[in-house]
Order: C-alpha cells, then structure tokens, then sequence
C-alpha cells in the first residue's frame, strides 16, 4: 500500500514538474513575442518619422540663386 502510494505521488510530482516547465516556455516564448511586437511598433514610427523627415525636407524650397 505503501509503496503504491509512493508511485502515484512520484507520477503526481513528475507530471507537476512538467507542467511548470511547459507553463515557463510559455510565459518565456510570450515575453519573446510581447518584445517582438513592441520593436516592430518602434521600427515602424522611426520609419514614419524618417519619411516624413524626408517629405518636409523635399517640400520646403531650396535657396534659389
């Protein structure tokens, strides 16, 4: 009996350890994702800032001699 419910505990703390270590790639392989996302916010305005950098320096006149 003893030793019966020392497998079962033995099942329930590998499967415990399992689920820990499946549920930290998850929060880690998220936080991936959440970063990646964010940089690809921040490419996308520095780019829009470039272009319209760009835009307002084209549009304004050049010295004319």
């Amino acid at each position: 009996m003893v030793v019966l419910a020392r497998v079962f505990f033995d099942l329930y703390i590998s499967r415990v350890r399992d689920l820990a270590r499946d549920s930290q790639q998850v929060i880690l392989r998220s936080s991936w994702v959440r970063k990646t996302i964010i940089n690809q916010e921040f490419e996308k305005r520095d780019k829009t800032a470039i272009n319209l950098t760009k835009k307002k320096c084209r549009s304004t006149p050049q010295n004319v001699h």
